[in-house]
């Protein structure tokens, strides 16, 4: 009772407030080839993607060919360096930046995050789970630059090295996306 007391008390005063903001380009470099890889962080498609289309602002119509950019998600306790004690971290938000060449007179974007399977998947087959949708906005002011929140829980990041935690998919190609950072939201496990 008095460590969970003592625990709430002090998530406020985490490093950097309970929140690690990540350059994918620079702290995930691997993760960002892939993403811009056409020939690796793509999959083509027909048809409509689920919350992808006309609500998304594309314009686009069941019956025509989209691509989808996927960006793995694998992140571990040593992401988090300024933690003390080598607790575990249990990701709670994820924040998701991203900036493009061209909007497209687009105003938004549904990313999808998956982070659990509804089904086991061969490894040569495409994964269709729904995921969560992250509604991803611009600004008149910044019309390249899409900003979403998703509020979650992934599985606590331990010392056991860097740990697959799902995958971000995109509407849009790899290459289209020039910049992106990640803010973590984050408590400590005791």
């Amino acid at each position: 009772m008095l460590r969970r007391a003592a625990s709430a008390e002090a998530q406020p005063h985490l490093p950097g407030a309970g929140a690690r903001l990540l350059d994918v380009r620079h702290d995930l470099p691997e993760e960002w080839a892939r993403l811009r890889r056409p020939d690796r962080g793509q999959r083509a498609g027909r048809g409509e993607w689920p919350g992808h289309g006309e609500r998304a602002g594309h314009g686009e119509r069941a019956g025509h060919d989209w691509q989808c950019a996927w960006l793995p998600f694998r992140l571990g306790r040593e992401h988090f360096p300024y933690l003390p004690c080598h607790r575990d971290v249990r990701i709670t938000m994820l924040e998701l930046f991203f900036e493009v060449d061209d909007p497209g007179c687009v105003a938004g974007h549904v990313v999808r995050f998956v982070s659990e399977h509804e089904r086991a998947h061969a490894a040569d087959e495409d994964c269709e789970c729904a995921g969560r949708e992250i509604e991803c906005v611009a600004s008149p002011e910044w019309p390249c630059l899409f900003h979403g929140i998703v509020d979650l829980e992934l599985p606590p990041l331990g010392s056991g090295g860097p740990r697959d935690l799902g995958e971000f998919r995109f509407p849009l190609a790899g290459r289209s996306i020039r910049r992106m950072f990640l803010v973590c939201g984050y408590q400590s496990v005791c």
